[in-house]
């Protein structure tokens, strides 16, 4: 059975970066910086692929994308927008389950030093 991967079509992601967490060992990061999500579409549908602690959110929202760059800009979560993914230069190395560890996967980030949110932040800014 042929299967479609909606990730390898996309050709450009928005990360989010937020201050909100329910894990109080997370308070340690920054400001700000605490959990990290990606979203993904077009002008009529958006996809939120959202690392939570036990489990992986997944939506399906019919509003586009640049709509909900608004709304979580408005929320006061940091949107970057990443346009391409990256280059996978090595095979990623097992690590721990966190949502920095599955965004850079969407990515295709394979740097093992990129274990914080706002880590992951300034990498993909560079």
């Amino acid at each position: 059975m042929q299967g479609y991967s909606i990730i390898k079509s996309i050709d450009s992601f928005y990360v989010g970066f937020s201050n909100e967490t329910t894990i109080p060992v997370l308070r340690l990061l920054k400001h700000g910086f605490r959990h990290c999500f990606v979203f993904f579409g077009d002008e009529s549908n958006t996809f939120v692929l959202d690392p939570i602690s036990n489990r992986v959110d997944i939506s399906f929202l019919p509003v586009g994308v640049k709509y909900m760059v608004n709304l979580f800009t408005s929320k006061n979560i940091t949107v970057v927008y990443v346009p391409q993914r990256f280059e996978v230069k090595k095979i990623s190395t097992t690590g721990l389950f966190t949502c920095v560890e599955v965004v850079k996967r969407v990515l295709g980030i394979s740097k093992f030093s990129i274990i914080t949110p706002f880590r992951l932040y300034n990498f993909i800014k560079k």
